[in-house]
């Protein structure tokens, strides 16, 4: 009687509802041109695609129930992971504008921010402080694009970047302090 509740209970796992321990995603493709997550959206969250582990039986969306051979996917499995929304404005770029020619806004304009960059053109820069301060965020990634895009740094430079691990390569702090202690 308990075994025909389990199988009765497995049966009716909707994949939307599977551990992570049950599936494996595979990562997104990496767009050559921005060194970032190909077709990543404004929200900066793209969907992985994920495919239950051998053995799984769940039930889809559609209601079809499927078992699955670890190599097709689940298109009920929603997980989603972190990416940089770029709109084709480079780092480096901006810098460049920002130390030679900022003093005449163009770096604002570059970045589209129209005002402003007519506002250091008829002021020489705001007399050279304004600038250098926007030199200064330009350069800590304090100032972007105005349509809120991530500028495109090319190389794997001075910027926060994705940190990924699990248990098989990151051990707690208290399992450290176990094994020094």
């Amino acid at each position: 009687m308990l075994i025909c509740f389990l199988l009765a209970i497995a049966a009716a796992l909707e994949c939307r509802h599977l551990r992570k321990n049950q599936f494996i995603c595979e990562l997104p493709q990496i767009d050559i041109d921005t060194q970032e997550y190909a077709g990543c959206p404004c929200e900066e969250k793209i969907r992985l695609r994920c495919a239950p582990l051998k053995g799984i039986n769940c039930t889809e969306n559609s209601g079809l129930e499927r078992q699955f051979d670890g190599s097709s996917f689940a298109e009920s499995v929603e997980i989603f992971a972190p990416c940089r929304w770029t709109n084709k404005k480079y780092y480096a770029t901006a810098v460049v504008l920002s130390i030679f020619l900022g003093i005449l806004g163009i770096d604002r304009f570059y970045l589209g921010y129209p005002v402003i960059g007519l506002i250091k053109l008829c002021t020489c820069g705001m007399a050279g402080i304004g600038a250098f301060i926007d030199f200064v965020f330009i350069l800590l990634h304090f100032l972007g694009p105005s349509d809120g895009s991530a500028l495109i740094v090319p190389w794997h430079g001075f910027r926060p970047n994705y940190l990924s691990s699990n248990e098989t390569y990151f051990d707690s702090l208290d399992n450290i302090f176990e094994n020094i202690l």
